[in-house]
């Protein structure tokens, strides 16, 4: 028999309840019921216990509106996607196969689409850690080993230059001079016929002397030199602040000149280098300077040490010939007037700045008031060894040429005279106690 169906509580009932209803609905929720189809349920509703549950088959039901709409929204959906599919797989070809926009390609819809291979990730370079810093250490391969390593001593040992940088208007010279200064009473003990040099500035007389020279050596790879404190003695003067004020004025009275500054100048394998003041020694002819430009350069060790035997070899390196003081007026008008003079390249000769190196022994090696520990040696030295090394046959520094005492008998200067060094001991002591920053080899002495 026909019945009715409540779609939203799934209650039947029989044909014969809404006999004459158009429009039925559930007597429980108010649904109205689906149309009647063919189903066997008990001719008595109420003897079966009300509704009785029953699957049933939609393609015999007409279905009301809504339903219809929203099959048929379903359906656009569909269609929709598939239309997107269709168009993401023919832009897929387009793309790969690089036709023009306009082109058709012929879409086939079995076919899946090409798809173009992602482009790599950029590979980041891998994080490094920074070094952690550890002591600081000389490379051994930089260590000169042997008197005869002519190659590494050429880079270790220079010969050293006080001059001036005079800043003029429109550029910047070098002159291997000095602005040197004396009172109203030092400048009448000056001879009358070079008094002429000195100009009056204020209460005092200055004048443009000949820079003094002499010879440094690299005591560390990083460019820290030893050397003599006379030898940079005018730099020291025009570096303090007596100094500095009186160039300053001369730098006002001399037309175009804008300022002259004090400057040293080493020159090490025939180049020419800059270099700074680090150390002054208060009680020893000691000083320290840090060349410009020279990392990795060769150095020498120095002798760690109380003692040096007698008659130990040891040779003296320095620039005798060259390294001297501008001692005429002629020289000093020369250097004024030289055009190439502010170059200081082309103040000395290839010949001029190869190191002169004589060979003697120590004679006595003792501490003396006043000095330091003083090494006496036969080793020939003459003004321009001041400032470098005396070193044994393996490279060692046991000391610093100082001084040249001459014999004269009868009036006549006889034999080379009384050489002295001053001995490492000292300095090496003072290095380690004012410079904690230079790291230098040295090597222990022992007793004789």
């Amino acid at each position: 028999m026909k019945i009715w169906l409540c779609p939203m509580c799934n209650k039947k009932y029989s044909q014969d309840e809404f006999a004459g209803v158009k429009n039925p609905e559930c007597v429980d929720c108010g649904k109205r019921l689906r149309f009647p189809y063919e189903d066997s349920i008990p001719t008595n509703v109420e003897e079966a216990g009300g509704a009785v549950v029953k699957a049933y088959t939609p393609s015999q039901e007409v279905l009301p509106t809504s339903v219809k709409i929203g099959t048929a929204l379903i359906a656009v959906s569909v269609l929709l996607l598939l239309g997107f599919r269709a168009f993401y797989q023919r832009q897929s070809v387009s793309d790969v196969s690089g036709t023009a926009t306009g082109i058709s390609i012929p879409f086939q819809p079995h076919t899946p689409p090409i798809l173009r291979d992602p482009a790599p990730p950029k590979k980041e370079p891998p994080k490094t850690e920074p070094p952690t810093p550890g002591p600081k250490s000389s490379p051994n391969a930089l260590i000169i080993n042997n008197v005869l390593d002519e190659d590494k001593i050429a880079k270790a040992v220079g010969l050293l230059q006080v001059g001036v940088e005079i800043e003029l208007v429109n550029e910047v010279i070098s002159r291997r001079l000095s602005l040197e200064f004396k009172s109203e009473r030092e400048y009448l003990e000056v001879p009358k016929k070079e008094r002429e040099n000195w100009s009056k500035f204020g209460n005092l007389y200055g004048t443009l002397a000949g820079g003094n020279s002499g010879t440094a050596f690299l005591i560390s790879s990083d460019g820290f030199a030893a050397t003599n404190k006379h030898v940079i003695a005018q730099f020291l003067q025009a570096s303090s602040q007596f100094g500095k004020q009186n160039a300053a004025r001369v730098s006002l009275a001399l037309e175009d000149v804008e300022a002259i500054n004090p400057k040293l100048f080493v020159y090490l394998e025939q180049e020419v280098k800059t270099a700074s003041l680090v150390h002054v020694s208060d009680e020893y002819d000691f000083a320290i300077i840090k060349i410009d430009d020279v990392d990795s350069y060769p150095f020498f060790k120095l002798l760690d040490g109380i003692t040096i035997s007698r008659k130990t070899s040891v040779s003296a390196l320095g620039f005798p010939g060259s390294a001297r003081n501008i001692t005429s007026k002629e020289e000093l008008d020369k250097s004024l007037s030289n055009e190439r003079s502010g170059d200081p390249e082309d103040w000395y000769s290839p010949k001029d700045l190869s190191y002169i190196l004589t060979s003697g022994e120590v004679s006595r090696a003792v501490e003396t008031v006043g000095f330091g520990y003083e090494i006496t040696h036969t080793a020939t030295v003459d003004p321009g060894n001041s400032g470098g090394p005396l070193i044994t046959d393996d490279g060692v520094v046991v000391g610093i040429n100082t001084q040249q005492h001459a014999k004269v008998v009868d009036g006549r200067v006889v034999g080379t005279g009384i050489n002295v060094a001053l001995g490492l001991v000292s300095l090496t002591e003072e290095i380690r106690r004012e410079n904690a920053e230079v790291i230098w080899a040295s090597i222990k002495s022992k007793s004789n």
